[in-house]
């Protein structure tokens, strides 16, 4: 497996780095169409999510009372909310969702004594810790996987072009997409024994509702999750903070990330040109 993530990834940045010669041969609808499958796709999960928790069986009043203010308090402050302060109703609506939950015991803060016992305070990743194996039909398998993922991530960088910043995406932002996904992947794989990583394509929704598009912003979190790697008792705490109820909000972001991916294919069709 780890072999094979290594060769689809270079395979997929080294089409970054010649996307200027392919790149007008690849439909802009068929990058939109993928993104919005992958989209509604993810719908059951969301719909799943809305009624689900740890405590209470699937489909209980708490279940949906917890969701139901959740989503009252998104739209209520994206509707009365302005300027800055309007782009953060996703945050504020988890804050409140999650201060119910507290009321109905949905949050168990109980085993973050047990996970810092057990693995430490501190922990760095393993680096070369499992040794890669190339196979042909694995490589071959992995390969077309990533072709479908290039296809994703270029689809999702073009919506968060249109929906985010108001314009069509540009040759060496495809190329720099696709470079990160595909090159990413075969040193994440190779070295840190990871799974190949991709665009996150409820993330466009996401960027078309609240119109950030910030680097700093990415690198933050990226910082979190690296600092959560490393700091057991940060990871802890944030696991408590992803309870399965609160999973449909960044899901159901897919009814925005269609529109965008829509918006993609549509004013791109030479047949519309």
């Amino acid at each position: 497996m780890i072999g094979s993530v290594i060769v689809g990834g270079c395979i997929e940045g080294l089409l970054g780095l010649t996307a200027k010669y392919w790149r007008r041969f690849v439909s802009p609808i068929v990058s939109a169409c993928v993104v919005t499958t992958i989209g509604f796709s993810l719908l059951s999960t969301g719909i799943s999510s809305f009624a689900s928790s740890s405590v209470y069986p699937t489909g209980a009043w708490q279940n949906l009372l917890v969701a139901v203010i959740t989503l009252a308090a998104c739209l209520i402050y994206n509707s009365l909310a302005k300027g800055f302060w309007k782009q953060l109703y996703v945050l504020f609506g988890l804050i409140v969702g999650y201060i119910v939950s507290l009321f109905f015991g949905m949050v168990d803060f109980s085993s973050m004594k047990n996970t810092v016992q057990e693995l430490g305070i501190i922990a760095l990743p393993k680096l070369f810790a499992y040794t890669p194996k190339f196979e042909i039909g694995a490589i071959v398998s992995v390969t077309l996987v990533f072709l479908v993922s290039a296809a994703e991530t270029i689809g999702d960088t073009s919506a968060v072009c249109t929906g985010g910043l108001g314009r069509e995406i540009t040759e060496k932002e495809v190329s720099g997409s696709l470079g990160c996904d595909g090159f990413i992947s075969a040193i994440s794989g190779g070295v840190f024994g990871c799974p190949p990583i991709t665009s996150f394509s409820q993330n466009v929704g996401l960027v078309a509702m609240t119109k950030v598009v910030n680097r700093f912003t990415i690198m933050f979190g990226a910082l979190t999750l690296i600092l959560a790697g490393c700091i057991r008792r940060l990871a802890a705490l944030i696991s408590r903070f992803r309870l399965p109820i609160f999973v449909w909000i960044p899901r159901f972001s897919i009814c925005w990330t269609a529109a965008p991916s829509w918006t993609v294919g549509i004013i791109s069709s030479p047949c519309l040109a």
